[in-house]
Formats: C-alpha cells, structure tokens, sequence
C-alpha cells in the first residue's frame, strides 16, 4: 500500500505543479500582449498624426492658384503619387527647415551660455595658458629661416649654380655681415641672411605671447620667435595675441639693428670686390705666377654674391621700413614714446634708400 500511495501523491504534486506553470505562463503572456498591443497603437496614431500633418503642409505650400483649383481631386492625388522628385524634393525642404531650426536653438544656447560669467572667466584663464604656454614650433636659428624663406623664392635659383664652387670665398666674404653659416657650403644669397638675430638663437618651442608670425619677421626677429607654421586666419591671430602691432621698444631695437647689418653687408661688398679687383689685376701682371701662386678663383664669384646680397637687402628695406615707422607712429601720446626716443637717440635708424642716417642728418 505505501508504494502506491507515494505513487498517488507523487503524480498529484506534478500536476498541481504542472496546472500552476501553465496558468503563470498564461498571465505572463496575457500581459506581455497588451503591453505591445498599447505600444503599436502608440505608434500607429504617431504616425497617422504625422502623415496628416503632412498633407496639411503640402496643401498649405501649393506655389500657383492653377494647382489650388485642382487640389483635392483625384487626379492631382494621381500626379503627385506619380511625381516621386516632388515628393522628394518637399522632404529635403522640410529637412532643411528642421536643421536650421536646430541650429538657431544651439545658437540661442551658445549665446546664453557666453553671457554667464563663470564663462568669461574660465574662457580668459584658458586663452592666458594657451598664450603662456610653450608649445609652438619655431625657426630656432637665422640660417633655418632663410633656407625656409630663399627655398621659395626665385633669387634662390638663380645663384644655386655658383653657390658650390664659391664655397670658400663666399664664407670669407661673409665673415663680416654676421650670417652665423657654417660649413663648406655656402647658402643662396638672399637678405635673409642679414636678419637680426640673438646670439644663441631660439628653443624649438615657444609660447605664442614670445612669438610672431613671418610677417613680421623685420619688425622683431630679434627680440620675438618667428612661428615656423603659416598662420592666416585673423581668428587665430587673435586667439594667439597676434592682432596686436609689434610693440614699438621691439621696432626701435630692430631698426638699430638693421642699421648695423646693412652697413656690414656693404662693407663686406666693398671688401669682396676690391679682392676681386686685386686678385684680377695680379693675375693679369704675372705676379701671382712668379710667386708661385694662382689667382684666387672664387674672389670675383664671391664679390657677385656680395653684391646681389646688398641689392636684396636694400631692396627689402626699402619695402619693410615703411612699417617699421607706421608701428612707432603708434606710440605717439603713449609712455613707451619717451623710451623709443631715448633708444634711437643720435644713432643711424633713418632709411634714405641706400643707407641709415641719424635725425641730425636728415
């Protein structure tokens, strides 16, 4: 009998277990229906106010009264479901429309977001460390600038056929004009290599307030790195504090300075042709030949590139100067006039087109 009893409670328990499962599962299911059936009414109705809403603007935004006589008949229901081009063309219309609402949202936003205060502040201490900070490469020595600048130009072409066998003479007719080159190769002649220039030269990075762009690499090449990337947007400028002129302590020692070069490039000029001259005149008595020695071959390559040195300088000056005197003409009615003044003083800072004079010689 117990056998067969645990038998009955045994199969019992299942289907009691069995019953309960299925009505749990049929709840379940009950309610996952209406749960999604709530849900695609949702969107059915989304979508039936949405075609309406379209119908509305497209009745709405009929051009010519032609069209309005024949809408609402079958027939225009006909052209247009046969005219998918209008149908496009109406969807990029109200795409357009749509985006240019959600761009003057972000504007609006932008715009009261800039009126906040904490903006202000935050936006100053961020553009005072992007300026403080070094971070932007530039032209580390005299010789890297004017390699940059003569590559691009069309005086570099014309002297790179003499540049190699002048090596020698062109590097003792230099020593002069303080290019600061090195080696058996001399450069291409340009004006360039006169530029001011400290003595130790640049780091490769700077900070963009101890720096300016290559436009005004005669105003302040001394005293301001010259950025080695071309900026031309006057927005970035103005993020870089570039929209500023050079101040005038900067083009008054630069004036100075431009005096000294150009006096040593014609010196040097000066120097360079008369060995050539001599160097001409012994070869042509037979009194090198006597002496054993040949006439130095590079003396008269050499004065050449002295000269057309000189002719690009004065001609750069020529063109650059004019600046230089706008931007002191900016410190008139400032304090920084008086120390402008006492910088320049007597010494030659005038260009008279083929020199620097002083005031008293003017």
């Amino acid at each position: 009998m117990l056998p067969f009893f645990f038998y009955l409670l045994f199969a019992f328990l299942f289907l009691y277990h069995s019953f309960h499962s299925c009505r749990w599962d049929t709840k379940a299911q009950a309610q996952h229906d209406a749960v999604l059936r709530d849900r695609l009414e949702t969107i059915a109705s989304k979508h039936a106010r949405l075609l309406a809403a379209q119908d509305e603007n497209d009745h709405t935004s009929t051009p010519s009264s032609g069209d309005a006589s024949s809408e609402g008949t079958p027939a225009a229901a006909a052209a247009v479901a046969d005219d998918p081009a209008g149908a496009e063309t109406r969807a990029v219309a109200r795409a357009s429309a749509s985006a240019k609402e959600e761009a003057a949202e972000r504007a609006a936003a932008i715009a009261a977001w800039e009126q906040e205060p904490s903006w202000a502040k935050e936006w100053g201490a961020f553009m005072d460390g992007l300026q403080q900070t070094c971070w932007m490469p530039v032209y580390s020595s005299r010789n890297a600038y004017a390699e940059a600048m003569s590559g691009s130009s069309s005086s570099a072409v014309s002297v790179a056929s003499s540049s190699s066998s002048s090596a020698s003479s062109s590097k003792s007719g230099d020593s002069g004009s303080n290019n600061g080159t090195a080696g058996s190769q001399a450069p291409p002649a340009s004006a360039e290599q006169h530029l001011p220039w400290p003595k130790g030269g640049w780091p490769p990075c700077m900070a963009p307030c101890r720096v300016r762009p290559r436009s005004d690499a005669w105003a302040c090449s001394f005293t301001f790195g010259l950025s080695a990337k071309e900026v031309r947007a006057d927005s970035t400028h103005k993020l870089l504090g570039w929209d500023s002129r050079v101040k005038p302590g900067a083009v008054a020692s630069q004036l100075l300075l431009l005096s000294k070069a150009y006096a040593s490039a014609t010196a040097a000029s000066v120097a360079a042709a008369a060995h050539a001259a001599a160097s001409a005149a012994a070869a042509n008595a037979g009194a090198m030949m006597v002496a054993g020695t040949a006439a130095d071959p590079g003396a008269a390559s050499g004065a050449a590139r002295a000269s057309a040195e000189v002719r690009s300088l004065r001609a750069i000056l020529a063109q650059e100067t004019p600046k230089l005197y706008r931007a002191l003409a900016a410190s008139v009615g400032t304090p920084e006039l008086k120390s402008v003044a006492r910088a320049l003083g007597e010494r030659p800072w005038l260009w008279v087109g083929d020199g620097f004079v002083s005031t008293n010689q003017v």
